[in-house]
């Protein structure tokens, strides 16, 4: 590096940009192998000066720095920590580019209004942290969403977001949004869910998050264009009065090959009509519940209902659930069909009076946790499940 620059570091492994002393102007970048490669365009004095400057490198001085255009990382910290400072960093962050929060540093958002954005997303980014905490502030609006993705190929990982007292909130809300990546964050007490799928979202992966305290997990509304979402690996920990865990919610619109895969649950007490479920699907068609472990729900540890078809449910282990261990569900002519329950264990849990006292171990539309075909359920299908100590 020459003796009138100076270096800083960027978030792109092995890189950092150069800077000119007496003007604070980025000029180039240093590659992973000390080499200095200078932009092909002017700079100006503004933060935002590093990301114009790396957009106007040619494609061979993009080779040589040993990186591409939707790498272009811009760090949110040189412009502040607060929502306005997040949302420059956005605005002057290209399509495939990376909204980088630096790690150890705090930021604390608020959207202008009820149920709005502190930032919407609607370009292709990826937002990405090693461990930065988002917090909501105190005064925040209720229903505020810390981040709306109204576009495809959007990746949230390795963030840490509080949204303590803000009633309503959620970290990451979906509406009109495909091939959406959330993974390896840290959510803490989201009322209406970590993650919130609204409508019209398909390709969804939420894997190796842990959520902690009261609300939801992952949440989808009941409305048209929820498919192919996969949640995996992810901790999920109710203490303090967690709704559920999962819930995919449905009425009146399918919610199309729903899997939920190896995630550990446990401590959803919420107490409700409808809340308190380690993993609920509803008019789901060709789902998958598998591999989980489920403990201490108020309720059923994994619950089936609403026209429901085509799911199978496996090698799951539920324990210490105040309802059924598994229960299908199709009262008021939603009719449940073709569900397969096998090679479970399920221990501990019992009924209500509500659905009749009896083995809570898996609850088929009867107390006795045998296949049955009644109760708005048929083509159930119970086999090789270990059932112990159930009441």
């Amino acid at each position: 590096m020459a003796n009138d620059t100076y270096s800083m570091p960027s978030p792109i492994p092995g890189m950092s940009f150069v800077y000119d002393k007496a003007t604070d102007d980025p000029v180039g970048v240093t590659t992973p192998d000390g080499k200095e490669v200078k932009f092909g365009g002017g700079g100006s004095t503004t933060p935002a000066a590093v990301v114009s400057a790396a957009t106007q490198m040619s494609d061979a001085e993009r080779v040589s720095a040993g990186i591409q255009a939707q790498r272009v990382v811009t760090n949110v910290a040189r412009w502040g920590f607060d929502t306005a400072a997040v949302r420059a960093a956005y605005t002057a962050t290209p399509p495939g580019g990376t909204l980088y929060f630096p790690p150890g540093a705090t930021f604390t958002l608020k959207a202008d209004s009820v149920y709005a954005a502190c930032l919407r997303v609607l370009k292709a980014i990826n937002i990405e942290s090693d461990g930065a905490l988002l917090k909501l502030a105190t005064d925040a609006p209720t229903g505020t969403r810390m981040f709306e993705v109204a576009a495809d190929d959007v990746s949230i990982s390795g963030l840490s977001i509080e949204q303590t007292g803000v009633e309503g909130s959620t970290c990451v809300y979906a509406s009109g949004a495909a091939r959406l990546r959330v993974m390896r964050n840290n959510f803490k007490t989201p009322k209406s869910g970590a993650l919130l799928l609204n409508d019209n979202v398909s390709e969804v992966l939420f894997a190796h998050n842990t959520v902690l305290g009261e609300g939801y997990g992952v949440l989808a509304n009941d409305n048209p264009g929820i498919q192919r979402v996969t949640i995996s690996a992810n901790t999920f920990d109710g203490t303090g009065g967690g709704k559920d865990a999962v819930e995919i919610n449905g009425i009146d619109h399918d919610k199309f090959d729903i899997t939920t895969v190896g995630n550990t649950i446990a401590n959803y007490q919420a107490v409700g009509p409808a809340v308190g479920f380690g993993i609920g699907y509803a008019r789901v068609v060709r789902g998958s519940i598998s591999g989980n472990v489920i403990r201490g729900c108020a309720r059923n540890g994994i619950h089936i209902e609403a026209n429901s078809s085509l799911v199978s449910v496996s090698t799951n282990n539920v324990s210490d659930c105040g309802n059924a261990g598994i229960e299908v569900q199709g009262e008021f002519g939603k009719v449940c069909a073709s569900i397969s329950i096998a090679d479970n264990t399920v221990s501990n849990c019992c009924l209500t009076p509500l659905y009749n006292l009896g083995n809570g171990g898996i609850e088929v539309g009867s107390s006795t946790g045998a296949a049955f075909t009644g109760y708005g359920s048929t083509g159930v299908s119970v086999s090789g499940n270990i059932l112990e100590g159930n009441r």
